[in-house]
């Protein structure tokens, strides 16, 4: 065997890590995108909250429709009574659910001008599928009381803090 060979035990296992990293990485891209906006419209001078480009919009929709077309497979095969979040799917355009938001690739309307809809509902969008990201057990497993307790003395320590300076 080459150096370069890889040999696979469990074929299903390998599947199913490779499908889990790629849909973290979609939402990967979504967080990224996300993070860069307010930096990247800051250096196009300053703009009005909810102020945005054409663009921002769209492209963030594209990512978000990838990062739900990525849980869709994982939604089909999980079933259940509502598998793709129609009951908690906001109903402001004629778009009825994770799955048929993805197939449009994110565009929800015939309006020329935004067929994407507005940035906060992409954010819905987006939140939406990563509650459904999160019922599908793809959130790491981390020992819940040790995180708490790690956030607790943080947010302590950030009170103490801002007491003793405006005291």
């Amino acid at each position: 065997m080459a150096a370069d060979d890889v040999a696979v035990v469990d074929v299903d296992d390998y599947n199913r890590q490779q499908r889990f990293q790629e849909i973290h990485q979609a939402r990967q891209r979504v967080t990224e995108y996300l993070a860069g906006i307010d930096g990247a419209l800051k250096e196009m001078g300053n703009r009005k909250a909810g102020k945005h480009p054409a663009y921002v919009g769209e492209t963030l929709a594209f990512r978000v429709s990838l990062y739900v077309g990525e849980l869709l497979p994982l939604l089909r095969q999980r079933g259940g009574d509502d598998p793709f979040f129609s009951e908690q799917f906001p109903q402001i355009y004629d778009v009825d659910d994770l799955e048929e938001y993805a197939l449009r690739s994110g565009i929800v309307t015939s309006d020329n001008a935004q067929p994407w809809g507005t940035i906060r509902y992409q954010m819905r969008i987006f939140h939406l599928a990563n509650r459904a990201y999160a019922q599908l057990g793809m959130e790491p497993d981390l020992d819940d009381a040790d995180a708490q307790t790690k956030i607790d003395d943080d947010l302590l320590e950030e009170v103490n803090q801002w007491r003793q300076n405006n005291a």
